[in-house]
């Protein structure tokens, strides 16, 4: 496909092969799926008839069009769009039996940690009709493309994926309630007519700060955001890289990627500017304008 796309005039991105552009469209390809954006629907219809010219097979989808595409709905707004996944959002509720589940979590986490509980009762014990990794898996998905609030909440509970106990599950659960009050609510975009793309970087112990087991690794969490135009663009959440003299034993059998939050808080903004930053200013073809905060 990328040949018959090169030779219609079609240039594929530098920063990814997925992407490719043309003078009167967008193409962007997925698996065995091709989506074309244009301003002018005639352009595309062009294309796609001189590529079933030179031989590729190619079925227009009908009906939902790009909206559900990848299962995200697509809503638009005066001044904004907004992304997303109602559908999912149903499945992993019916694949725990939460439907009938109390609405009223106005959080997807709680303010108290989500520690080890080394001394909890594991969650095989529980007698449940779902498998905590897979609840897990669908919610990772959720978090990573249309909803980045339940993000935090759902790394504290992958942090226990091998022998979680009941208190984690429990912890998915109120994640679970969140998600059934706020089943059509996603990501908003509100582009503000200006290609800036900005980070914003942190790091913190997330409330663990001794209260892990003291033979449990404590590290710091790391999180960037990177918005372009006012819009979301990218979110990452991660343990804290190590680094020069890290881990260190502080003596009681705790190891500490970072030790303090000055220099997590630096490590994290040097992480940002010099890994993400730059490949989404190559990608717009223009310099990043950056913010720590």
């Amino acid at each position: 496909m990328s040949a018959g796309l090169k030779e219609m005039d079609v240039v594929t991105s530098e920063n990814d092969p997925c992407l490719f552009t043309h003078k009167d469209m967008i193409a962007i390809s997925w698996i065995d799926d091709l989506v074309f954006v244009s301003r002018d629907g005639s352009k595309i219809d062009e294309m796609v008839l001189s590529l079933k010219a030179l031989g590729y097979a190619l079925d227009k989808k009908e009906g939902s069009g790009l909206s559900a595409f990848l299962g995200i709905q697509i809503n638009r707004t005066e001044g904004s769009i907004e992304l997303s996944q109602p559908g999912l959002i149903d499945k992993v509720i019916r694949y725990t039996g939460m439907q009938d589940c109390n609405t009223g979590e106005k959080t997807p986490a709680s303010v108290t940690p989500l520690h080890t509980d080394s001394d909890g009762a594991p969650w095989v014990d529980a007698n449940e009709n779902w498998e905590y990794a897979a609840a897990l898996r669908m919610l990772m998905y959720l978090a990573n493309h249309t909803r980045p609030d339940i993000a935090f909440a759902v790394n504290q509970c992958a942090r226990f994926s091998f022998g979680p106990k009941q208190t984690h599950a429990k912890a998915i659960k109120r994640i679970l309630r969140n998600l059934q009050a706020t089943r059509t609510r996603g990501m908003v975009f509100s582009p503000i007519g200006e290609i800036i793309v900005d980070a914003y970087a942190d790091a913190d112990f997330a409330g663990l700060w001794a209260v892990e087991h003291e033979q449990d690794p404590l590290c710091s969490k790391v999180s960037n955001w990177i918005p372009v135009g006012a819009s979301r663009l990218s979110f990452l959440m991660d343990e804290q890289a190590t680094n020069g003299d890290c881990p260190v034993d502080n003596g009681v059998g705790v190891h500490c990627f970072v030790s303090s939050n000055a220099r997590a808080d630096s490590s994290s903004t040097s992480s940002c500017r010099n890994r993400e930053c730059p490949w989404y200013g190559s990608v717009f073809g223009m310099s990043h304008a950056f913010q720590a905060l």
